[in-house]
């Protein structure tokens, strides 16, 4: 990932230096040929240097748009993916207030049936009782 990194740095910082030289090397090559003397080069010279230069300057434009372009393509890909992670955000979030109001329902049942139980144990232990108290009696009725 990092070597990725290092080469869009390098591309990005070499490209447009490739092409500013490019440029500017084609046009001190022509002020060279008329600048050794070469009378009849001179018009011609110039004529090739600024050919350079204008070579130079469309291929840094063609450059710079194309790097406008990779730019809103990658800040659409962003916009997209922001709108994705919106979107599973506010689902998760659907989805939590699901689960708790579904928590809250379980917790209600819960108590409910312990308040049942609570109640059904009383009233075992109130028959028991009741029972025992039976038994007693029998016991002394038959003595």
């Amino acid at each position: 990932m990092r070597s990725e990194k290092n080469k869009k740095i390098i591309k990005n910082i070499i490209e447009p230096f490739l092409f500013l030289a490019g440029f500017l090397g084609g046009y001190l090559f022509a002020r060279q040929l008329s600048c050794r003397g070469y009378k009849h080069f001179s018009v011609l010279s110039q004529e090739i240097g600024y050919i350079f230069v204008i070579l130079g300057l469309l291929l840094y434009i063609y450059y710079l748009s194309k790097e406008s372009k990779r730019n809103k393509e990658k800040l659409i890909l962003q916009n997209l993916n922001l709108k994705k992670a919106k979107k599973s955000a506010e689902e998760d979030e659907k989805s939590v207030e699901k689960s708790k109001t579904d928590i809250e329902n379980s917790l209600q049942q819960v108590e409910k049936s312990k308040e049942e139980l609570e109640k059904m144990n009383e009233m075992m232990i109130g028959r028991e009782l009741k029972m025992i108290e039976l038994k007693k009696e029998i016991e002394k009725l038959k003595k």
